[in-house]
């Protein structure tokens, strides 16, 4: 990963047709070109919830890599995976049974 400033960014939904971009299995798909102050070029990636609001002179993390002659962008994952999810998930069953344990315990009362 690395930080890059954006100098331009645009999205592209729609191929020199005006059909819509898609993949080879038929799903549509926003095309993100953006051009940076570390890397002379366009750089090509997949627009998404998080491309659409970035702004010239945002800083951004991605990881760039070279497929011949063109640039291409991959934002970082945000799935986690099955190893960290079944932590989480043992980390919050934990605390669901300390806090019953909490509930379970007699209070004593306030005096007023």
């Amino acid at each position: 990963m690395e930080k890059l400033t954006l100098t331009d960014v645009k999205h592209i939904d729609k191929n020199n047709d005006g059909q819509p971009l898609t993949t080879k299995d038929g799903r549509t798909y926003v095309r993100c070109l953006i051009q940076t102050k570390e890397h002379d070029g366009v750089l090509s990636g997949f627009g998404n919830n998080d491309t659409k609001n970035w702004q010239v002179g945002q800083t951004i993390e991605a990881t760039v890599t070279q497929n011949g002659q063109y640039l291409n962008f991959k934002l970082q994952s945000k799935m986690v995976s099955r190893k960290d999810f079944d932590e989480l998930n043992l980390r919050v069953s934990a605390l669901e049974m300390w806090r019953l344990d909490e509930m379970a315990k007699p209070k004593d009362e306030v005096p007023f």
